[in-house]
């Protein structure tokens, strides 16, 4: 597993930036989600850098921030492989 700062690195190379914060619903009203100890969750969103769009995964029909890292790690290496780049 890739540290956060590396994922970022390597995202920017691929055209794709990492947005970090915490998961809330995407119905405003239900704000942010929470554990069952009521902590806040934290996950990452990934940027098509062309179209300025989330990737999909990375937020759902209930919430964005949906992934962890190795989600991330997952998304990038795909990207690599489907783009001839040495990961």
């Amino acid at each position: 597993m890739f540290s956060e700062k590396t994922l970022r690195r390597r995202a920017e190379k691929a055209g794709y930036s990492i947005s970090k914060g915490f998961q809330s619903y995407l119905n405003q009203e239900w704000g942010l989600v929470r554990d069952d100890k009521g902590e806040r969750i934290t996950g990452y969103n990934v940027v098509d850098n062309s179209t300025g769009l989330n990737v999909l995964g990375s937020y759902n029909d209930l919430h964005d921030h949906a992934w962890q890292l190795e989600d991330v790690q997952e998304f990038l290496q795909g990207v690599y492989e489907e783009n001839g780049l040495e990961w």
